[in-house]
């Protein structure tokens, strides 16, 4: 048996093992599973609602579809509707996201801009679902923002380093 490779999930180390004939013990308390492609497409069973925003409320996330089961409904109501989607890659652990959600995602005038638009918080770590959608997007660091343009179905991966005006002009940009 030998080791395909690693990734990180909400828990510890996950080895995925490819079976070639022989046996080699996976060590205790280790999870050894397949490895699939995504398909890109989330079974309707794990679709969560998506949820409204609280009157009043000002936290950056409020609207937004959250995890796998909120990028399922994100992505239905993309392929029927004729407005962008937003998805936001982050995790827990990173100062570079709570940078970019403090000064960028938090700022009113990118909240005002991103209101009418279809958006989505995934965190990578939170599950092998999100996980596997990280992996589809090609995600290489975080955060990491993504815009797909409902004219041409393409999908553009946002700087967020910039300033609020900037994430603004890359996202209509994006969806020209």
């Amino acid at each position: 048996m030998g080791l395909v490779g690693l990734f990180f999930s909400a828990g510890p180390w996950e080895i995925f093992a490819e079976d070639t004939g022989s046996s080699t013990a996976v060590p205790e308390g280790v999870v050894a599973q397949a490895v699939t492609e995504p398909t890109g497409a989330v079974p309707s069973q794990l679709v969560t609602p998506a949820f409204a925003p609280k009157p009043g409320s000002s936290k950056w996330s409020d609207g937004w579809y959250e995890g796998g089961g909120g990028y399922a409904a994100a992505l239905d109501e993309y392929k029927r509707t004729d407005k962008p989607m937003a998805v936001y890659m982050s995790v827990t652990w990173c100062p570079y996201c709570r940078k970019f959600e403090k000064e960028v995602l938090s700022s009113p005038v990118v909240r005002e801009f991103l209101k009418d638009r279809i958006k989505v918080n995934v965190n990578p770590e939170a599950s092998q679902e999100e996980n596997a959608l990280a992996y589809q997007y090609h995600v290489t660091g975080f955060p990491s923002f993504y815009v797909r343009s409902p004219r041409s179905n393409n999908v553009v991966r946002l700087y967020t380093g910039g300033t609020p005006r900037e994430f603004i002009e890359q996202f209509e940009q994006a969806t020209k």
